[in-house]
């Protein structure tokens, strides 16, 4: 009976574990999480909960980033990231078919009003570099 119960209570938080993850991949935020690249190969970005590192040239560039809105559909998500400097942007992410490529619009904060287009594509599930 005792060996019953412990199995039993294994099996169920396994299988709450994948529900837990299921469900965060459902979510843009979920979706967001991992490592991706630049469609050049030349940037990579590692997505953790709130925290980001961008991989530009050989340089890692630690940031912080926080969620200001998303889609109920799933289909885009929009960040504000900040430097450790105080500087910033605002990245509007839309997922593409798969939710294995997105295609990023940044606008930088202050005076300037400009915006550049980017496509990543999902690699793994890593988070740092």
């Amino acid at each position: 009976m005792r060996r019953t119960r412990v199995l039993s209570t294994g099996f169920f938080l396994a299988a709450l574990a994948l529900a837990g993850c299921a469900r965060e991949e459902r979510t843009p935020v979920g979706r967001l999480l991992g490592h991706w690249v630049s469609e050049s190969g030349e940037t990579h970005y590692y997505f953790g909960p709130g925290t980001m590192c961008m991989v530009d040239q050989g340089r890692a560039m630690q940031q912080r980033y926080e969620v200001l809105e998303w889609d109920t559909g799933g289909r885009w998500i929009r960040v504000r990231v900040r430097t450790p400097y105080g500087t910033g942007h605002d990245k509007h992410l839309v997922f593409g078919p798969g939710h294995k490529t997105i295609r990023s619009t940044i606008k930088p904060f202050g005076p300037h009003a400009f915006s550049t287009e980017t496509v990543w594509r999902y690699v793994d599930e890593k988070r740092t570099p």
